[in-house]
C-alpha cells in the first residue's frame, strides 16, 4: 500500500478555503481552488494506480465500476445538499416564477451528474453549484485507464514534462479557437462570456488536461531520486510554487479572460501539488499540522456543504436588524460554524457506515 502523502493535507486545505470563501465573496481564489483540485485528483490517481492499475486490457464496464467506486462516496451527500435549493425552485414554480419542465430538466442532470456537459450557465451551476465539480471529475475517473495509459508511453522525465506543457499549450489554443469561432457566430457579450466559463472551466473534457497533467506529475514524483540533503532549495521550490499561485491569482484578477482561466492555474497547481508532495522544504512541513489534517479530511464534505449554506444564511443575515458590520460578522461566523459542523457529522456517518458495510462483509466470508 502506498504511503499517505500527509504533506498535500495543506494543498487540499488551501484549495478547500479557497473556494469556500470564494462563494462566501471574501476572495477571488474559487477558480484557483478547483484547479489546484483537478492537478491534485489527478497527482494522487497516478501516484496510487500508475504502477497497479492493467492499463492493457481497458474495457468500458472496468472504467465505469472505477468511476464509481470513487464517486459514490459523496454521492449520497451531494443528493442531500439538492434537497433544498430544489424545494425553494419548487416553491417558485408553485408560485409562478419557475418553470416546471426547467426544473425536472435540471434535477435529471444534476441527479445523473451530467449537469456540467450541458453549455448553459443555469444547467452546470444549477442548484448546489460548486457540484459541477463532481460531474466532471467522475468523467476524469472513467477517463484514468485511458489516461495511465498514455503517461506509460512517456518513458523518461523529460517526455513526462513535455507531454505537461503539450497539454498546457494545447489547451489554452484550443480554448482561443473555440471562443474565436463562438463569438464569430453569437453577437451577444454574455452569451460568449458564459460559453467560455463552460468550456475552459467546466466542460469535463476540457478540466481532463488538468487531470492528465497531475497523472503525469505522479509520474515524476515516482521516478524522482530520493534526496533528504538539501531542505532550503525544497523551501525555495515551495515558495517559488506559492509566488506562482500568487502571480497568477493577481494576473487574473487583473486581466481576466476565460479563455485563460485554466491556463493561468495549470502550472502555479502544478508546481504546488508537486513541491508539497515532495515535502522537503520548511514551508510544506510547517504546514502539515493538525489542523491542516482535519480539514483536509472534511475537505470534500465542506466543497458540498457550503454553498448551501451560504445561501441559506446569505438573505436571514442580511435581514436582521443590526448594522452592516454586524450582518457581516454573523454571516461569516454562521456559514463557517454550520458548514464545519455539518461536516464533521457527514464525515462521521460516512465512516460509521463504512465500518459497518466491512464487519458484515468480513462476517459473510
Amino acid at each position: 500500500m502506498k504511503k499517505r502523502l500527509t504533506s498535500l493535507d495543506a494543498v487540499r486545505t488551501f484549495a478547500c478555503l479557497g473556494v469556500m470563501a470564494f462563494h462566501m465573496h471574501l476572495c477571488t481564489f474559487g477558480h484557483l481552488g478547483v484547479s489546484v483540485f483537478f492537478v491534485m485528483s489527478g497527482f494522487l490517481s497516478g501516484y496510487n494506480h500508475l504502477e497497479s492499475m492493467d492499463t492493457r486490457h481497458i474495457t468500458l464496464g472496468g472504467s465505469a465500476r472505477f468511476a464509481y467506486r470513487k464517486i459514490i462516496k459523496l454521492y449520497p451527500l451531494y443528493l442531500i445538499m439538492l434537497v433544498i435549493p430544489v424545494a425553494g425552485e419548487l416553491y417558485g414554480v408553485v408560485n409562478g416564477m419557475a418553470s416546471l419542465p426547467t426544473m425536472l430538466g435540471k434535477l435529471a442532470a444534476n441527479v445523473l451528474l451530467v449537469q456540467a456537459w450541458i453549455p448553459l450557465n443555469e444547467y452546470y451551476f444549477s442548484y448546489n453549484g460548486p457540484a459541477w465539480y463532481l460531474s466532471s471529475v467522475a468523467f476524469a475517473y472513467f477517463m484514468l485507464p485511458l489516461v495511465l495509459r498514455g503517461v506509460k508511453k512517456c518513458r523518461t522525465r523529460r517526455a513526462a514534462v513535455l507531454a505537461m506543457i503539450a497539454i498546457w499549450v494545447g489547451q489554452a489554443a484550443i480554448a482561443y479557437l473555440v471562443e474565436g469561432v463562438y463569438s464569430a457566430r453569437v453577437a451577444d457579450e454574455n452569451r460568449v462570456r458564459d460559453f467560455s466559463t463552460w468550456f475552459t472551466y467546466v466542460f469535463p473534457v476540457f478540466r481532463l488536461g488538468d487531470f492528465a497533467v497531475g497523472c503525469l506529475m505522479a509520474k515524476l514524483f515516482l521516478t524522482r531520486r530520493e534526496s533528504a540533503g538539501a531542505p532550503l532549495l525544497a523551501t525555495a521550490a515551495e515558495a517559488g510554487a506559492i509566488a506562482l499561485i500568487v502571480l497568477a491569482e493577481l494576473s487574473f484578477e487583473n486581466f481576466w479572460l476565460n479563455v485563460n482561466s485554466t491556463t493561468l492555474f495549470l502550472p502555479a497547481s502544478a508546481a504546488l501539488v508537486y513541491t508539497f508532495a515532495v515535502n522537503e522544504g520548511y514551508i510544506s512541513k510547517l504546514l502539515t499540522c493538525k489542523l491542516t489534517a482535519f480539514i483536509s479530511r472534511i475537505s470534500s464534505d465542506i466543497y458540498l456543504i457550503h454553498a448551501v449554506v451560504v445561501m441559506v444564511c446569505a438573505p436571514v443575515c442580511t435581514a436582521l436588524p443590526v448594522p452592516f458590520e454586524t450582518q457581516r460578522a454573523a454571516y461569516i461566523v454562521s456559514i463557517v460554524v454550520i458548514t464545519i459542523i455539518a461536516s464533521c457529522v457527514s464525515d462521521r456517518v460516512r465512516t460509521a457506515l463504512a465500518a459497518r458495510r466491512r464487519t458484515k462483509t468480513a462476517a459473510a466470508v
